[in-house]
């Protein structure tokens, strides 16, 4: 559970803070792991490499609103409720902090680690860095969809700091393409 002070202009024009308290539980973060493909590694990387605006839009709204909440004045609890998702939707609160999160890529990303907790962040890192030190055989990397090969390289528009049998192994696989069109 964590807050978020909100800096916001409000209706009578007036410079504002509202503070909005955010929290998932184990269930809900288990949902999140197993609802999508990919499961959370999947959230932080469309959030870090979203190309379209529509992406990151659906991404960020589908983490407030599943997170949004008021918290009970001991902290020993957290409420959430459609009501309060809607009327916070409607708010100028809602919108500052939706603009904050789409244009500000440090702010979303502070913000989804704040709602994860350190654990699965470092599970989700130590998936990451067993992806990168995967090795592959010369056939299944000339087999693999482009997308797999550039993450088994080190990613699209990297390949300055490809390793030397990467780039061979795409330049072939360019070949065989061009022989085959």
């Amino acid at each position: 559970m964590f807050p978020k002070t909100i800096p916001y202009t409000d209706l009578n024009g007036n410079d504002a803070k509202a503070e909005l308290w955010f929290h998932m539980n184990e269930a809900e973060l288990a949902e999140m792991q197993y609802s999508r493909k990919g499961g959370m590694a999947s959230y932080v990387d469309e959030i870090v490499g979203a190309e379209d605006m529509a992406s990151l839009i659906a991404i960020f709204k589908e983490l407030v609103l599943m997170s949004v909440g008021e918290r009970s004045e001991d902290g020993l609890e957290f409420f959430k409720s459609q009501e309060y998702r809607d009327k916070l939707v409607r708010s100028d609160v809602y919108s500052a902090l939706f603009m904050e999160l789409v244009t500000d890529t440090k702010k979303g990303i502070e913000f989804f680690n704040g709602l994860v907790p350190k654990k699965l962040r470092d599970e989700y890192e130590a998936q990451k860095k067993a992806e990168n030190e995967k090795t592959y055989t010369d056939a299944q990397l000339l087999a693999m969809s482009w997308e797999d090969f550039h993450k088994a390289a080190g990613g699209k528009g990297n390949e300055k700091n490809w390793d030397p049998r990467f780039l061979m192994i795409g330049y072939q696989r360019k070949s065989n393409e061009q022989a085959a069109a």
